[in-house]
């Protein structure tokens, strides 16, 4: 799979101090070797059909719109059907990291 993790970089991505938070998804990231995506998703979450399409409008965001070799673990603290427009938080992530930057 050309999006996967080393075991190294999914670990530290999951235990890192660096964070951002919205009032319905957390997201912890890294710098890495490659963009790469961890996501941390129960059933009570959603059903599969539910995790699946957030799991794919993630992907999409993080691989075509953040420019830069990050490692991002991905956890919802809400049902995923309370989650309108999961972009709209995707957008104020980059938007963090791109204020993180400067």
């Amino acid at each position: 799979m050309k999006s996967s993790l080393s075991s190294f970089d999914i670990s530290a991505a999951i235990k890192s101090p660096n964070s951002f938070a919205t009032n319905k998804i957390s997201f912890k990231y890294i710098d890495a070797e490659k963009t790469g995506v961890v996501f941390s998703l129960s059933a009570r979450l959603g059903s599969a059909v539910e995790r699946n399409l957030f799991k794919r409008r993630a992907r999409q965001f993080i691989f075509k719109q953040l420019n830069n070799k990050t490692a991002v673990f991905i956890r919802p603290k809400k049902q995923l059907k309370t989650i309108k427009n999961p972009i709209k938080h995707f957008k104020l992530f980059q938007e963090f990291l791109i204020k993180k930057q400067k």
